[in-house]
């Protein structure tokens, strides 16, 4: 999850606030390789029409799209990443590695 929204994040250049239910691990909410998820944006306006366009696949609402970072919250556990930051992270990390 975490990893699909800074990619959402760097790629469309607009933040998100998101929160997922406590009662697991932050790291595994945040991390985790579960199949079968996929992160969907949309206009507020359109939920109610994506609802009704994803049928009988359950859709649950996290957060919203703007701004400037992404925080994600799990629980009590909040971390926070500025797209510019997450961006550097992203185009240096091969270069990084080559060099090391």
């Amino acid at each position: 999850l975490a990893v699909a929204l800074a990619e959402c994040a760097i790629a469309g250049g607009r933040g998100a606030r998101v929160a997922v239910p406590a009662g697991r691990r932050a790291d595994e909410a945040l991390f985790g390789e579960g199949a079968g998820r996929v992160v969907v944006t949309c206009r507020p306006g359109d939920v109610d029409a994506l609802r009704a366009a994803a049928g009988d696949v359950p859709l649950r609402e996290i957060g919203t799209v703007g701004g400037d970072a992404v925080e994600v919250r799990v629980g009590e556990d909040t971390v926070a990443v500025r797209i510019a930051d997450a961006a550097a992270a992203y185009e240096d990390a091969i270069p990084r590695a080559v060099e090391a």
